[in-house]
């Protein structure tokens, strides 16, 4: 069919096809680059945004529906936000529907031993805007019946809507159409089931229907008699699990987790602890001090200090004759009151008096009498 194409005169030179075979999800496989350029928070700012969407193509709208619906919101598929709680949502930004698939909290489940939360694809992401009015600026100008979501504008115009399995969640308009059509939950519910705490996908079942509708086409006869239907033309499904060995690693990191909070608030309270010591064992040591002047003080150069000696009236005394022994036998110069002179008997008499804190205190007086 290609090669047909390519020998017709109106496709020329200048026109190339991207293609050397047909087929659906044809170099899929990872070896073409058709999704687009991701760009999703690293989580280094605010750990809830991890690995939540920023930019598609560099741009924060797709430019392909208008207001909310054209936002590049949700995660990319990696990861999904922290610390979720049952009866919420999630968001999957897909960018092959240039749109936010929303999943909504279902049940809580058990995967390889680890609790997770299911959250399913319900008939929010498919309603035309009857029930949930956000949904209107999906329909792209024709609201449909509920149960398909249209993408033709993300894919070049071509008439092409996107449902689950089999028109599952959908409304009964589509299954009248098409015989042989049986949706079941168990079969083409589209799910993600992830560690709460974490974030982590522990099951995904990504399953869509790919539609074409048909409908009369005014100028060519072949489709003069059709009916407007939605048809299917393929259903697929992606399916993963986690492994046991990494279910064994998973169920490790919430404990490394609380030990590293535990860790991290002892080592804040020791902290805290010896902040507030500081100052309170500075006041203790400076009351300490200022008790033990008060209690000894001695006056110098105008000042009151504490001293330890002269505790009483015969210490002193000692000192002082000492010190008048010293000063007679130098042969110095008479410069001090307590220098006994030749013909003079000095006399110490100890006194006690009282010092400013009250406190008895024991002087000593010196008097010089001559020898007759």
């Amino acid at each position: 069919m290609i090669d047909v194409a390519m020998a017709m005169p109106i496709f020329g030179d200048d026109v190339k096809v991207p293609f050397d075979k047909f087929g659906w999800f044809y170099t899929r496989n990872g070896s073409a680059d058709l999704t687009g350029v991701f760009n999703v928070f690293t989580g280094a700012d605010d750990l809830a945004k991890l690995g939540q969407m920023h930019t598609w193509n560099y741009q924060e709208n797709t430019g392909f529906f208008e207001s909310f619906c054209g936002m590049t919101n949700g995660s990319a598929g990696e990861f999904q936000p922290q610390h979720l709680k049952p009866g919420g949502s999630i968001g999957l930004f897909t960018p092959d529907m240039c749109r936010t698939v929303p999943l909504d909290y279902l049940k809580t489940v058990e995967i390889e031993g680890l609790k997770g939360y299911k959250f399913a694809g319900g008939p929010r992401s498919v309603d035309n805007g009857t029930l949930y009015p956000e949904n209107l600026c999906y329909c792209g100008g024709e609201c449909v019946p509920s149960g398909v979501m249209n993408i033709s504008a993300c894919r070049f115009g071509s008439p092409v809507f996107m449902s689950y399995p089999h028109f599952y969640n959908g409304d009964q308009y589509f299954v009248d159409q098409v015989e042989g059509l049986e949706p079941k939950q168990e079969d083409h519910e589209f799910y993600m089931v992830v560690e709460p705490n974490t974030g982590i996908p522990l099951e995904v079942a990504a399953r869509f229907q790919v539609n074409m509708l048909v409908e009369p086409i005014e100028g060519i006869a072949l489709y003069k008699d059709v009916p407007r239907i939605f048809f299917p033309l393929i259903w697929f499904e992606q399916k993963v699990r986690i492994t046991p060995e990494m279910a064994d690693q998973l169920k490790v990191l919430p404990i490394v987790l609380l030990s590293g909070h535990i860790f991290a608030g002892v080592c804040l309270a020791i902290g805290l602890i010896l902040l507030c010591w500081a100052p309170v064992e500075h006041m203790i040591s400076w009351c300490r001090r200022r008790r033990y002047d008060l209690k000894n003080p001695t006056k110098t150069n105008g000042d009151y200090k504490s001293r330890s000696h002269y505790a009483s009236a015969e210490e002193l005394k000692s000192k002082a004759s000492t010190l008048i022994c010293e000063k007679s036998t130098s042969g110095t110069p008479d410069s001090s009151p307590l220098l006994a002179r030749r013909g003079q008997k000095a006399t110490i008499v100890p006194t006690m008096s009282k010092s400013q804190t009250g406190d008895s205190v024991a002087t000593a007086s010196t008097s010089v009498s001559e020898n007759k």
